[in-house]
Order: structure tokens, then sequence, then C-alpha cells
């Protein structure tokens, strides 16, 4: 079951731990490096590599077994289809983005078929049930790269604002997930910030 997470601080240290500074900060603060190989896209954890093993972490899934095939896919929501774009082009596929409406929704999705890949994901603790199962593997739990990925998957950045009582609000980051990824994300801004 998910659990969400709300933190409040008032510098603005925990939002500079995962993004940088407010000036440089949007959806993907950085660009992209392309792997070696397509396949061996999560191999090696980068920055680029773990930022995408937290949207897929969130937002994707994996699936399949050698009879039918296997397939890693990610979806969001239509208005974030040049992300898909994005994913696309770091995992150097021509695979096809597809608007599909799932639950009266409006969303895109990537679908990549490689056991590769697959394979690699569940090595990294994926599982066709994450959203009840999910949590972080021990090489991305202190990756800042890796919870900005999450954050951007499953969670959000709030930036003050004043109230109608004229009361300035604090930054404010939440995350939705599993109890062990809210507990893992916590231990994560323990060990990188202190925390009121």
């Amino acid at each position: 079951r998910e659990q969400t997470l709300g933190l409040h601080f008032r510098k603005k240290s925990l939002f500079q731990v995962l993004f940088g500074t407010l000036s440089s900060f949007n959806t993907v603060g950085f660009q992209f490096c392309f792997t070696a190989k397509p396949e061996d896209a999560f191999e090696t954890i980068t920055p680029e590599s773990a930022y995408w093993l937290g949207m897929l972490y969130t937002d994707g899934s994996v699936s399949g077994d050698d009879r039918n095939g296997y397939t890693t896919e990610l979806l969001l929501q239509r208005g974030d289809r040049k992300h898909i774009e994005k994913f696309r082009d770091f995992m150097r596929t021509t695979a096809k983005i597809e608007d599909i409406k799932p639950a009266g929704r409006l969303a895109s999705r990537i679908r990549i078929g490689s056991q590769k890949v697959h394979q690699s994901l569940k090595n990294l603790g994926f599982t066709n049930q994450k959203s009840y199962d999910a949590a972080p593997h021990e090489s991305v739990q202190n990756n800042r790269d890796f919870w900005r990925g999450c954050v951007d998957g499953d969670g959000g950045v709030y930036l003050p604002y004043i109230t109608k009582k004229n009361e300035k609000t604090p930054i404010q980051l939440s995350l939705c997930g599993t109890l062990d990824t809210i507990c893992s994300f916590i231990w994560f801004c323990k060990s990188n910030l202190t925390l009121k």
C-alpha cells in the first residue's frame, strides 16, 4: 500500500540537495549522456541512469517471461509526453510512443522489449508488483538523482507563497510510495541535511 510523505523546511537545503539552485531547476535539470549500448543503460549507475531509475521506479513497470517476451514500460500523463521522448533518447531506442486513454485519462507510454534491460531492472529490485513491494535498491538509496526521478514521478515540489494571512509558507516536498520507499527517502534526507 502506498504512503505519502510531506516534508516542510524553512531553508532551501533539501531542495538544493535534490535539484540544485532554484534558477537551474526544471523537470530534468541536466543534459542526458548516451549510454554505451542501449541495453546497458542500467548496468552502471550514472546520474542519468539513476534519474531514469527513479522515474521507472515510480511511473514504470517491468513484465514478461521467456514465453511472452520482456517489456519495460514508462507511462506518464499526456502533458509529459516530451519527458518520455527524453527517456527514449536516453535509451537510444526507436520504440514507439503511444498516446492512450487508460481509465479515461489521457496518457502516453513507451514500451521497450529487451530481456537485458528487464533483467538489469530486476537485479535492482524491480518486481511485477512494485506498487505493493517496492523498496529502493541499496545502490541508489543515497543517490540524489534517483530520488529526483522519484519526486518527478510520484511527488512534487511546492515553492513558497504568501497566504491570505500574509504568512510565507515554507518550501514543501511530497513523495508517494510504499512504506519502504518513504522510510528510505526519510533516511536519505536525514543523511544529507538537518530536518526539523
